[in-house]
């Protein structure tokens, strides 16, 4: 900020601020914003950031993905000020869920099938269709082996009807691997 005042105050305003007979007023104003704009632009250059985009979902995108979701974001601008465009709207959104679905049952197939451990890339796969995080739970296994054994069980078992709540997620996992075999 501090370059960008300095600049414009040592910056001769001289021949923008002398009014000639001959000059024009929109020539001033043009060399007034071209001058402004250069300084403006050596303070503040554009600087490219990453927002909002989940790099794990890049794996599902598609050229097709991509152009459905540009027409989306259009008809949803559009559908805000003519109701007439929502159908065409709900149409679209429904179409780029199916195609997001089918991206993302290819690249699990592909990635389990191209695996060189299975087991560790099926879980994996589970994970991200599940969006399963990490956490850490303590489990207090201060009692006796069968306790143990019924309280692993136990835990286990809550944990998988959890991941499973979402029908669409464990019928994709139970696809793949049916797809995948």
């Amino acid at each position: 900020m501090n370059f960008f005042l300095n600049t414009l105050s040592e910056t001769s305003w001289s021949t923008i601020l002398e009014c000639k007979d001959d000059m024009d007023v929109n020539q001033q104003w043009d060399d007034f914003i071209s001058c402004f704009l250069n300084i403006f632009n050596q303070s503040f250059p554009i600087k490219k950031i990453m927002c909002g985009n989940n790099p794990k979902s890049r794996h599902f995108r598609s050229p097709e993905v991509n152009t459905c979701r540009e027409k989306l974001s259009t008809l949803a601008v559009i559908s805000k000020y003519d109701n007439s465009y929502k159908v065409l709207y709900d149409n679209e959104k429904n179409k780029l869920r199916n195609l997001l679905i089918k991206e993302k049952k290819e690249y699990c197939k592909n990635e389990i099938h191209n695996s060189d451990n299975l087991s560790k890339t099926v879980w994996k796969v589970a994970g991200t269709l599940a969006s399963i995080t990490k956490k850490h739970t303590s489990l207090n296994l201060n009692v006796d082996d069968d306790s143990k054994i019924n309280t692993l069980n136990r835990y286990f078992a809550n944990s998988c009807e959890h991941a499973g709540s979402d029908p669409s997620t464990s019928n994709t996992i139970v696809n793949i691997m049916e797809n995948s075999s």
